[in-house]
């Protein structure tokens, strides 16, 4: 008997990104040039496992109660794309200007994390590599 392994489906999230939005839009225009639908993640949904907001898991409503203030950013996400996909996805942001600050991909590690966690390494790890210093 063979075992089947459910492949993940690919995933590109946006935060901060919203439709209607210059970039938000700008970033929907450039994957679904590459066949990607792009799925907004919302500020309340910053203290949701990244894994879970790439299988599509997360609360779809705020809970009751207050809700944390977010995280302020721009950031795409890329859950499950082949190694060509993600290129030309990739490309695709540089063409339409890059109008995301953060880009990364989820890892087996990440999923285990928050988004408000993700958001927070990403932001370190972009300003050490433009020359800043660690946050």
């Amino acid at each position: 008997m063979r075992a089947h392994i459910k492949q993940a489906a690919p995933a590109v999230l946006a935060y901060g990104l919203p439709a209607g939005s210059p970039q938000g839009d700008a970033v929907r225009r450039a994957m679904a040039g590459c066949g990607l639908q792009v799925r907004q993640v919302e500020p309340w949904q910053a203290d949701c496992l990244v894994g879970d907001l790439a299988d599509g898991r997360a609360a779809a409503q705020p809970g009751p109660g207050p809700v944390p203030e977010a995280p302020a950013a721009r950031a795409v996400l890329f859950s499950a794309l082949g190694e060509r996909q993600l290129a030309e996805a990739l490309a695709a942001l540089r063409a339409a200007g890059s109008p995301a600050e953060l880009k990364a991909v989820v890892t087996p590690t990440s999923r285990t994390w928050t988004l408000r966690a993700l958001l927070a390494e990403l932001r370190q790890e972009h300003a050490l590599m433009h020359g800043g210093e660690k946050v």
